[in-house]
């Protein structure tokens, strides 16, 4: 498995004399050379053959073996003040990434799951040989509900508003009090601590 072969190279000399051979490996995108399972990193095959090697045929098999090929992610989050996307160098800048040709990769490992959004389904793509791959992910922001807990005063609706969106409020009014400010009670929930 995982494994290529290429045209065999065949030398004619006479039985008994030295050879030289100094050969190109010929380039496969997304594999290298593997000579007795080692990776061969010169783009060539050199080596003498004395005389006493020479009186009887010679066979070197040389194996290619896939190799993983870098391939490249761009992100793109949902806009807040509108429905386009803007691409985010930001996020998995620091990460290099890399998979064998012809299959697909590990969606865990490139998709960040940015907080606040969802991702849209993505069929990926394989990898191909030649490093060219780019994979986009687009996010769209979440919605969230804001409600407001007045404690018996009125004026202000609850707002449901895109993840990171920011909006203002009105003052509540209740008669015999002057309004002193809000407190942040319940995110998702779960009450806040302090509050």
């Amino acid at each position: 498995e995982n494994v290529a072969l290429v045209e065999p190279y065949i030398a004619n000399i006479r039985k008994g004399d030295p050879l030289y051979v100094k050969e190109l490996y010929p380039v496969r995108p997304g594999y290298a050379p593997f000579l007795n399972d080692v990776e061969q990193t010169s783009d060539y095959y050199e080596r003498s053959f004395s005389a006493a090697e020479t009186v009887k045929d010679i066979t070197i098999d040389i194996v290619y073996k896939l190799i993983p090929v870098p391939f490249y992610v761009r992100y793109f989050l949902q806009n807040v003040n509108n429905d386009l996307y803007t691409e985010d160098p930001t996020i998995n800048a620091d990460k290099d990434f890399s998979g064998f040709a012809g299959t697909e990769p590990n969606m865990n490992d490139i998709d960040p799951k940015p907080t606040g959004f969802t991702g849209l389904f993505i069929q990926p793509d394989e990898i191909a040989a030649d490093g060219s791959t780019v994979f986009e992910f687009y996010y769209d922001r979440n919605y969230y509900l804001t409600s407001f807990e007045l404690d018996g005063g009125h004026g202000v609706a609850p707002v449901y508003a895109k993840y990171q969106a920011q909006f203002a409020v009105a003052e509540p009014e209740r008669l015999g009090y002057v309004f002193g400010g809000w407190d942040l009670v319940k995110v998702n929930g779960v009450a806040e601590p302090d509050t």
